[in-house]
C-alpha cells in the first residue's frame, strides 16, 4: 500500500483493462478517479458494476470503453427517471459491447472470483427466458456464470488512516469487490483515526486524499448530490453535446478542487 497523489494512482490503470468500482445509483461513486481517467485517456476499459449510472454514462460517453457487463443504467433524481444518455446512444449505436445482466449474476460472478473459483451456480433462473435470452449454462437450480476477477477495483472512502486502512460508512458491496479485485484503488474523503476497519491495508493498492472526491454524487454524512449539476451534466449528455461537457469540466481542469470549484461547491 502507497498513498499516492490520484493522478499517480490511475496512472496504473492500463488500458483494455476490467475495472469495476463503489458507489450505488447517486451515492458514493469514484468520479474524481473517473475524471482523472478520462484525462489520461484510457482506453478499450471494460466495465462491469451493479447500478451505477453516472459512473457508467460518464466513461461510456467519454469514449473509454469497449465492453460493459451492468444491470440497469438508470436514476431517479428530482426530475423523475431518466435512462442514462451516453450509455443508451452508445447502444442505439453499437459503439459498446453490452452484456445486460441480472445484478445477482454479477454478484456470483465476484463472488467465484473471490474463493479462487472459476465459475459458479446461480440460481433462481430454472425455467425462465433468461437462460434462453442469455445462451447460459443450465444447471438443476439454475445457471453456470464464469468468475469475474477485476484488474482494477475503484473506491471512495469516507476516511482513511496514516497506516491506509480504510473505513467506509456505509458499506456496500466493497469487501466483496476487493476480494475479487487484483488492484484496490483508493479515494478517501479524509486521513482520520478510524475507530472500524472497512479495508485493511494489505488489501490495498494505493490511496488518495480527494476531498468531496464522489461529487456530483452523494457521500454519506458528508454531502447530498450535487443537484445542479446533475441536471448541467443530464442537459449536455441528453442534447449529444457531452464533449462541451467534458472540456468544461474534465479537460480543462487538471484537479478535483478545481473542479469543486467549477461547480460552486
Amino acid at each position: 500500500m502507497q498513498f499516492l497523489k490520484l493522478n499517480e494512482a490511475v496512472e496504473q490503470i492500463n488500458n483494455n483493462s476490467l475495472i469495476t468500482y463503489s458507489g450505488m445509483q447517486l451515492n458514493r461513486a469514484p468520479i474524481a478517479a473517473l475524471y482523472e481517467i478520462i484525462r489520461q485517456n484510457k482506453k478499450n476499459l471494460s466495465i462491469v458494476s451493479t447500478p451505477n449510472p453516472l459512473a457508467a454514462d460518464l466513461l461510456i460517453g467519454a469514449g473509454c470503453i469497449k465492453s460493459a457487463k451492468l444491470g440497469f443504467n438508470g436514476f431517479s433524481y428530482e426530475d423523475g427517471f431518466v435512462i442514462s444518455p451516453n450509455w443508451r446512444r452508445a447502444v442505439e449505436k453499437k459503439k459498446i459491447e453490452l452484456y445486460e445482466t441480472d445484478i445477482f449474476e454479477i454478484l456470483q460472478g465476484l463472488k467465484a472470483a473471490s474463493l479462487g473459483l472459476k465459475e459458479i451456480e446461480v440460481p433462481g433462473y430454472k425455467n425462465t427466458d433468461y437462460i434462453r435470452i442469455n445462451n447460459c449454462k443450465e444447471t438443476k437450480k439454475g445457471i453456470i456464470t464464469k468468475a469475474i476477477k477485476p484488474d482494477f477495483v475503484l473506491i471512495h472512502a469516507q476516511a482513511a488512516d496514516k497506516k491506509g486502512n480504510v473505513f467506509i460508512e456505509d458499506p456496500l458491496i466493497e469487501n466483496l469487490l476487493v476480494k475479487a479485485g487484483k488492484n484496490i484503488i483508493i479515494t478517501a474523503e479524509k486521513i482520520a483515526k478510524i475507530k472500524k476497519i472497512t479495508i485493511p491495508k494489505e488489501k490495498i493498492t494505493s490511496i488518495s486524499v480527494v476531498k468531496k472526491g464522489a461529487l456530483p454524487t452523494a457521500c454519506f454524512k458528508f454531502y447530498n448530490y450535487h443537484l445542479s449539476h446533475i441536471r448541467d451534466y443530464m442537459k449536455y449528455a441528453k442534447e449529444n453535446n457531452f464533449r462541451e461537457y467534458l472540456d468544461k469540466f474534465v479537460f480543462n481542469i487538471t484537479t478535483h478542487d478545481e473542479f469543486i470549484k467549477a461547480i460552486n461547491v
